[in-house]
């Protein structure tokens, strides 16, 4: 029987990850974070923008002007440099669009604040008014 457990237990967990077989995603959950892994591949999506805009141009200019090897090195530089300034455009951009969604969070929620401060004091003001209206009510009724 004890032999049957032990068989069904390594059976069991024969299929589950151990530390050194877990997916490198999970990996990465557990260890760094989303955040940091994102900013790890923007880094690689950045160098392969700049890899490859080199690659396009230096073969552009290798069949623009075969005869002249300069302009290979020359054609992939220019590549290069406005790869980076495509780059440097969308990261303005992403930068700008989490700023604003950041500010319509904290726009909304500073709405809700100001409406509930808003009702508050206009429901006060009311209370204030009927009391009032009451009081003269009851002084009214006093004198008559």
């Amino acid at each position: 029987a004890k032999q049957a457990k032990r068989d069904y237990d390594k059976l069991i967990n024969s299929n589950r990850p151990q530390g050194h077989q877990k997916s490198l995603l999970s990996t990465i959950r557990d260890e760094k974070g989303v955040q940091q892994w994102l900013e790890a591949t923007s880094i690689g999506h950045l160098l392969m923008v700049m890899v490859g805009s080199f690659l396009i141009f230096f073969y552009l200019a290798h069949h623009l002007y075969p005869h002249n090897p300069n302009y290979k090195i020359v054609g992939g530089a220019i590549g290069l440099l406005l790869g980076l300034f495509v780059e440097f455009g969308l990261m303005v951009a992403r930068e700008e669009r989490q700023e604003l969604e950041q500010k319509a969070k904290t726009t909304s929620i500073n709405q809700k604040a100001n409406h509930a401060k808003y009702n508050k004091k206009s429901l006060q003001s009311v209370i204030d008014a009927q009391k009032e209206k009451d009081k003269a009510e009851t002084s009214n009724t006093k004198k008559t």
